[in-house]
């Protein structure tokens, strides 16, 4: 009931700050951006499911396609889901691909979310998302990860730059790694899997050898973006 009233307020703050549909300027957008029009045009040309394979460090999931030279609407999109408000946009998108998030993870408690820290403190958006799979599916989101202080805007990195980003274990989370066998890494964009590969680095350095056999690691992000030529 309380979660219901939350994403009931939150929808409203996110129609005073962006009322107006994405694509064609409507002012009858849904909880996701789009009007309802424009909502199934979206779902017929940029929602699908891709599995990429990073030179087996980590396996990862993405839901909707970003074209190579698209930018504007997908751009404005990823902007507005990084904002505080974006919590009820969050909930569709990962309503409308609920029945690959439910073949993907289980609320086994040998598996947990864990976040990726954004390049700036302000931007809730793989928060949001892993709050929201965890609503759907009783997996735990954990903010097990922060990045180090100093850090470049991921944006500004290149794929090398991004394999050498910091990142820090939160050190009150720490213990919830004894028990894991299952990681999944929570983000918004998938491009080169620069970030994701070096945070699975990362996570594995940190357990004991044992440990590194027996867990897996998945990326799970909602776009993967192809580069332009």
């Amino acid at each position: 009931m309380f979660q219901s009233i939350l994403l009931f307020l939150n929808s409203i703050i996110r129609h005073i700050e962006s009322p107006l549909c994405l694509r064609c300027g409507s002012y009858f957008s849904e909880k996701n951006y789009f009007c309802r029009k424009c909502t199934n045009y979206f779902l017929l040309n940029y929602f699908e499911k891709i599995a990429l394979d990073y030179h087996q460090l980590v396996q990862v999931t993405s839901f909707i396609r970003w074209p190579k030279n698209e930018s504007d609407t997908l751009s404005e999109l990823v902007y507005l889901l990084k904002t505080r408000t974006s919590t009820a946009a969050w909930a569709w998108f990962v309503q409308a691909i609920e029945s690959e998030i439910c073949n993907l993870i289980s609320s086994d408690p040998g598996c947990i979310l864990i976040p990726v820290p954004g390049s700036k403190e302000s931007s809730y958006h793989t928060l949001n998302f892993g709050n929201a799979i965890q609503n759907l599916t009783g997996c735990q989101s954990v903010p097990l990860l922060r990045k180090a202080a100093g850090q470049k805007n991921q944006k500004t990195q290149t794929a090398l730059e991004r394999t050498a980003a910091k990142f820090e274990i939160n050190e009150e989370f720490t213990g919830r790694l004894e028990n894991i066998h299952q990681i999944y890494l929570i983000d918004d964009i998938v491009t080169t899997g620069a970030t994701l590969k070096n945070i699975s680095k990362i996570l594995r350095q940190s357990l004991s050898l044992d440990q590194q056999e027996k867990i897996k690691i998945t990326g799970l992000t909602l776009f993967y973006r192809t580069k332009a030529p």
